[in-house]
């Protein structure tokens, strides 16, 4: 088992348990993301996982004004060549792209909160888990943009309502403690899985 199936297990086991809720597919994170780039993804497989697990929000006016928000920002994408919200091979990859304006973080941090209520609402009582793949140092990241993209996200990473579950190479860890300080120290807990050897594979 890999790290992207154990979180994997460990969402739907929650999930099942009842009072979590999580989008069907892990977000795969690529180069080059900023905050704006993962809030628009986040809160688009909030959206997608709330609509398909309860079909009275189509008379919540704030949750389909955000469904709305989601959908220009998907257009714009496509106008520009680009895919959005591909969960599991998303938008933002390219080594050199020119992204097309988004929304304001201030909004987009409005609405993870919109949604963070509307989300208990639905007999989600003890949040949203969100699961966040490719955090991998120098494969996908460069150690400075890894650096500065986790220092932009800490904050929003503590938006009430949210677990985190970040997954990267068995480096990143390490890799927070020494030049994260403010993400390390809201880590509450760790898993460490250590690579397989050839001989245990064979």
């Amino acid at each position: 088992m890999g790290t992207t199936s154990l979180a994997n297990y460990v969402r739907y086991t929650l999930s099942k348990k009842g009072g979590y809720l999580t989008p069907d597919i892990e977000i795969s994170v690529g180069r080059n993301w900023n905050l704006e780039l993962l809030l628009s993804n986040v809160i688009a497989a909030v959206v997608y996982a709330l609509e398909r697990r309860n079909r009275k929000l189509t008379s919540n006016r704030k949750f389909q004004n955000i469904k709305k928000t989601t959908q220009v920002i998907e257009e714009r994408f496509k106008a520009a060549g680009f895919q959005a919200f591909g969960f599991g091979g998303q938008f933002g990859e390219s080594a050199v792209v020119s992204y097309p304006r988004l929304i304001p973080v201030v909004t987009l941090t409005q609405y993870m909160n919109e949604l963070s209520n509307i989300s208990k609402c639905s007999d989600n009582s003890k949040g949203i888990i969100i699961h966040l793949d490719n955090l991998d140092i120098k494969t996908v990241f460069e150690p400075d943009s890894l650096r500065n993209f986790l220092n932009e996200a800490r904050d929003s990473f503590q938006i009430e309502g949210y677990h985190w579950m970040l997954i990267g190479d068995t480096g990143l860890r390490g890799f927070i403690g020494s030049h994260i300080d403010r993400l390390d120290d809201i880590i509450t807990a760790e898993v460490k899985l250590k690579p397989l050897t050839l001989k245990k594979v064979q």
